[in-house]
């Protein structure tokens, strides 16, 4: 991804309503996060986010000649956690990540939140 191409994604990402966030998870740089759907289990929580995960590759252009063209790479993951001791992830790695896709994640992330749970009781 070139710095454009991360620009526009995350002006659209945070259009509509992604925050960003200093990263912990799978050593990115930094993460957009949605939150969705109330629990039903637990007061105040949501059911499950959505996390767009950036990585910084721009220090190591010289490495290699498609980190000069595309320094910048994103992954999603899908947070499932419907109460304080339940964590399902699903990780969605692509090079192909960008505006487009945030629309197709969003309905993944409803589709496998109603299997999981369907599925997975609590």
């Amino acid at each position: 991804m070139t710095k454009q191409e991360l620009q526009t994604f995350e002006d659209r990402l945070q259009e509509m309503g992604y925050r960003k966030y200093p990263a912990t998870m799978n050593n990115a740089d930094y993460a957009w996060f949605k939150s969705f759907s109330e629990s039903k289990y637990e007061e105040g929580r949501c059911n499950y986010q959505i996390a767009f995960s950036i990585y910084d590759f721009s220090p190591y252009i010289d490495r290699d000649d498609n980190l000069r063209k595309n320094p910048y790479s994103c992954s999603s993951s899908i947070l499932l956690s419907r109460c304080i001791d339940e964590r399902v992830d699903l990780e969605i790695s692509s090079r192909n990540i960008d505006k487009t896709n945030i629309e197709c994640i969003e309905k993944l992330a409803q589709s496998f939140y109603k299997w999981a749970d369907k599925n997975i009781k609590l």
